[in-house]
């Protein structure tokens, strides 16, 4: 994204922001296609489950970065838990 923002800019696109937001591990439908296709993955799932947040705890990163003015204007970063995240520059 960092790169992205970087093209828009030079590009003389000011009205466009782009971020990478991650949502972290949320119990979605997504475990039980995952399940249904790979049901040896149960165990790790079960162990996994009380660590994992609910689908809307999930999604408040991309909620915020949709429809927060406090975020106007911020572009090339990486979120998650709704605040910005360090990333290594590799």
């Amino acid at each position: 994204m960092r790169q992205f923002d970087a093209r828009l800019k030079a590009d003389g696109v000011g009205n466009v922001t782009v971020n990478t937001v991650e949502p972290g591990s949320a119990v979605t439908g997504l475990q039980r296609e995952s399940l249904r296709k790979s049901p040896f993955m149960l165990p790790l799932v079960i162990l996994w489950m009380p660590f994992m947040r609910t689908a809307a705890h999930g999604a408040l990163t991309s909620v915020l970065m949709a429809s927060s003015p406090n975020v106007e204007g911020v572009s090339g970063q990486f979120w998650g838990n709704r605040k910005p995240k360090r990333i290594n520059r590799k």
